[in-house]
């Protein structure tokens, strides 16, 4: 209990972000807001967030898999590509698999060097 945040949905959401910080990506912030700017709609709450390197991660669940929610999180993953963020999906596959897990972690380092340091 001592490791988790305040604000968190999910036991995989936390699993997600102790797991990210074990790997060395900066601190993660937590259903952080993005406000919706182009669209003007208000905010989009993603579940973890690096925001000053424009990318997060969303844990994608069972809950996920309805269509209605399914064509909901294709619109909102596009509209944060349109507010300059980069999104990443997690999965369980991901956290049952140390291998996965740190494929989709390095694949966040590299969106975070990209906006750092504007590698390619």
């Amino acid at each position: 209990m001592r490791l988790s945040k305040p604000g968190t949905d999910s036991p995989q959401e936390t699993v997600l972000r102790l797991e990210s910080d074990a790997y060395g990506l900066p601190e993660a912030h937590v259903n952080y807001e993005i406000i919706d700017h182009i669209r003007g709609s208000g905010t989009m709450k993603v579940d973890i967030a690096y925001p000053d390197d424009r990318v997060c991660i969303e844990y994608d669940g069972n809950y996920h898999y309805t269509h209605g929610r399914w064509m909901y999180d294709l619109d909102k993953r596009n509209r944060l590509r349109d507010l300059g963020f980069t999104p990443f999906v997690a999965t369980r596959e991901h956290l049952a698999s140390k291998q996965k897990l740190n494929e989709l972690f390095g694949m966040v380092a590299r969106a975070i060097a990209s906006h750092r340091y504007g590698l390619d």
